[in-house]
């Protein structure tokens, strides 16, 4: 067994530092060796870049979508909010249609709406205009609307059923009560039930059904019922009752008489014939 003093200096020896070891501050870095420090500042470099070059990327895509958005957000307004010139289209459209129901001609334009002028307060003035005209139109319209309805209730059950709109058309057209004109076919044939044989449309007895001057042969309610508008306006222009259609028939206080009752019963009027 070796003695103590023995083992103790070797422990002390193993200790002790290899002589060619580097001694460093707790605070201190070794010093890198400089391929080494070229590759970290290279790295850096790039790592720096690359940062930048996502923030870059980040606020392109920010901004690109604030401006898809915005963009979005003035076609929605202007989709929501029709421009002057389409609503002038539109308010023609509609006054045409109106017209159209009437059975009158239809307003003209003088420019399409996207001729006109580009004054906004222009623009304005004729959507007034336009509107205001509209408007007339359909009350005009709901006018008629309630006579025909009016008339199809007196007609209905006869040969002449359903044609209050052919029927008021006409009398508007010429100036004469529709209601007239169908009290003139109930007092001649019953409302049409008994028509002339050889011109069945002729339910007014007009040339005792061809036995005096020459009729045309109506084809259809309509066109008997404008004929006989033209032909009551332009035969007795003054004529303001049933009793002033003096050379109609024989007896023209009967005859008018006749037909003041039927406008009576059937459509609950006066004996007024203008329109």
């Amino acid at each position: 067994m070796p003695p103590v003093w023995w083992l103790d200096q070797r422990l002390r020896k193993g200790r002790r530092r290899p002589l060619n070891a580097v001694a460093f501050h707790p605070t201190e870095q070794p010093d890198a060796p400089p391929a080494l420090s070229v590759g970290m500042s290279a790295c850096q470099q790039a790592l720096g870049a690359t940062v930048r070059s996502s923030r870059t990327i980040a606020l392109t895509i920010v901004v690109t979508f604030t401006v898809v958005l915005a963009l979005s957000v003035v076609q929605t307004s202007r989709a929501a909010k029709p421009t002057l010139t389409a609503l002038i289209a539109e308010t023609q459209k509609g006054l045409w249609k109106c017209q159209d129901q009437r059975s009158v001609a239809r307003t003209r334009s003088s420019v399409t709406p996207w001729a006109l002028p580009k004054s906004h307060r222009y623009r304005k003035w004729v959507l007034k205009t336009w509107t205001k005209r509209q408007a007339q139109c359909l009350v005009a319209l709901h006018a008629h609307s309630e006579m025909i309805a009016l008339l199809n209730r007196g007609l209905s059950g006869t040969p002449m059923a359903s044609t209050g709109r052919e029927l008021e058309a006409a009398g508007r057209r010429h100036g004469i009560h529709p209601a007239f004109i169908a009290a003139i076919a109930g007092t001649e044939s019953s409302f049409g039930a008994a028509a002339c044989s050889s011109n069945r449309f002729n339910a007014f007895g007009l040339s005792s059904c061809g036995a005096g001057w020459r009729v045309p042969n109506f084809q259809s309610w309509a066109e008997v019922y404008d004929f006989m508008g033209a032909f009551l306006s332009g035969r007795w222009p003054s004529a303001s009752s049933t009793f002033d259609y003096h050379g109609y028939a024989a007896c023209s206080d009967c005859w008018g008489r006749k037909n003041a009752y039927w406008m009576s019963a059937r459509f609950g009027l006066g004996n007024a014939v203008r329109y």
